[in-house]
């Protein structure tokens, strides 16, 4: 049978969708595939009523701004603020509508998405990508590259919210995405004072709840009361393809205040969002030791081969920590040893010092891998290696190894996925009020969170330190890829003369 009628068909049904959609967005979305989960469905099909509500007021302002309705003739909102939880079809919508406009507008569309840097940015042209593959009949028509999107009707490109060219922007769309990781205002205050360069134009503001008191949230409080603006806000999970047991999971790994404000769409007080570690979790991890009996070592346990060590050195204000560990047969961490040295000004921790210990520790454990931060190291690390240590560099203080670190982090000690013995990583400290040992429990609890671009990451007050918590993370996500040869022997906890 010959496919030339069925080709036809499908390239009429084509053109009526094209028709269809130039005639208005909410033609447009009735007939637009979208991927709801379960395959390829028209996004008016798949709408939830929290979706239609969103829509509803931006609607008549998009083919306003297409010239589809008499711009001069629209007297509603030209700013849309819509703060929800993760996961709620924010960027991909907007992408939708942003295809919409450079596919039929009848007016030229200069439109940017600004975000804290392009790869977020970028997001939303990969959400834009997506959609295209599953509608071929305008695919041919809209066109994205690296950092800009084209079509019969204009463009949408790319910026980071920190671009230096941002009050020169002569834009008709903008597309505000995630306001709440913008570094400062700056970028704000550019877009929101040269919109008048071009009439009409359109803003949409993309945000999760942020930070009580913040800059954004007075923007959001402003908007709240401005006639010119229509804000969006439900507290909670409203999708229904939200997975509430992987949310679960997810938030196990976050702060508390994370987890309420990604998820739960909660507004956090300042105070709050410190929150990283509470004691009751801490001490449950200091009480799985007690319950295992273990003890400190200054060797390694008959049975156990896959130890895991770090180092995170400081010669003067910080703290040099080495941490030695192993996964046991319950893929929980054991912490073995935690060595912790003060430096000063006039005493600093001499990397010779460092080097010293590092293999007499090595004689004692024969640790699988050295994790090993690189800063003020790469002499040691190449005396390591001379002697045949086996060496990983850690990308200490990187965005993404920060991020991962505080996760495990967290996760972990609240699911008392890591253990020590009483006393691990103790340290005399002199105070106002005389000396004190400050516990690895104490540091934990120290804590801050950080929030950050890519997520969040542990932090710590003034005068405080973190080297224990970094090094156990060092070590602790590295364990994961030596898992628990023994023959079953119970962890012992005893002392051990080194080598036995």
């Amino acid at each position: 049978m010959s496919s030339g009628p069925i080709s036809e068909k499908i390239r009429a049904a084509e053109r009526v969708k094209l028709a269809l959609s130039r005639r208005s967005l909410t033609d447009f979305l009735n007939v637009v595939h979208i991927n709801a989960g379960t395959g390829p469905v028209p996004f008016g099909t798949a709408a939830e009523p929290w979706q239609v509500e969103l829509l509803r007021p931006k609607i008549p302002a998009f083919e306003a701004l297409a010239g589809i309705r008499d711009p001069k003739a629209y007297k509603g909102p030209w700013s849309f603020l819509s703060v929800l939880a993760r996961g709620h079809d924010k960027s991909s919508l907007e992408g939708r509508l942003a295809t919409w406009l450079l596919l039929a507008s009848n007016r030229a569309i200069h439109g940017y998405i600004i975000a804290t840097d392009r790869e977020q940015g970028q997001l939303i042209l990969q959400a834009m990508r997506d959609e295209h593959e599953l509608n071929p009949w305008y695919a041919v028509l809209i066109k994205v590259h690296k950092n800009v999107v084209t079509g019969p009707s204009g463009f949408v490109e790319v910026l980071p919210a920190d671009a230096a060219s941002a009050y020169g922007l002569r834009g008709n769309l903008f597309i505000a995405d995630e306001v709440t990781h913008w570094k400062n205002q700056k970028m704000w205050n550019a877009i929101d004072s040269g919109r008048e360069k071009i009439s009409p134009s359109l803003m949409v503001v993309l945000s999760n709840a942020g930070m009580i008191d913040s800059w954004q949230w007075k923007i959001r409080q402003l908007a709240r009361k401005d006639p010119d603006w229509v804000v969006f806000e439900r507290p909670g999970q409203l999708a229904s393809w939200m997975d509430k047991e992987r949310i679960k999971k997810v938030r196990m790994r976050m702060p508390p205040s994370e987890g309420d404000r990604l998820f739960d769409n909660r507004w956090i007080d300042a105070a709050a969002d410190s929150d990283y570690l509470r004691r009751e979790e801490v001490q449950a991890c200091v009480d799985l030791g007690k319950a295992l009996r273990l003890g400190p070592r200054v060797s390694r346990q008959i049975g156990v081969t896959n130890y895991v060590a770090s180092i995170d050195y400081a010669a003067r204000k910080d703290r040099t920590v080495f941490c030695i560990g192993h996964e046991d047969e319950t893929h929980r961490f054991i912490i073995d040893r935690m060595d912790v040295w003060q430096g000063s000004p006039t005493t600093p921790v001499s990397i010779q010092r460092c080097e010293d210990h590092v293999f007499s520790l090595h004689r004692a454990f024969s640790p699988k891998v050295w994790v090993v931060d690189e800063y003020q190291m790469a002499g040691t690390i190449e005396a390591m290696r001379a002697k045949g240590l086996p060496v990983e560099v850690f990308a200490a203080r990187a965005g993404q190894a920060n991020f991962e670190s505080a996760q495990w982090l967290r996760s972990r000690i609240v699911d008392r996925g890591v253990a020590w013995a009483d006393g691990t990583g103790n340290l005399l400290v002199e105070t106002d009020e005389g000396p004190k040992v400050e516990t690895l429990l104490d540091e934990l609890v120290g804590l801050r969170v950080k929030r950050m671009p890519y997520g969040y990451r542990f932090d710590h007050e003034n005068q405080k330190h973190d080297d224990r918590a970094v090094a156990l993370c060092m070590a602790g996500l590295r364990s994961s890829d030596f898992p628990w040869e023994g023959p079953g022997v119970r962890f012992d906890g005893g002392l051990r003369k080194p080598g036995g």
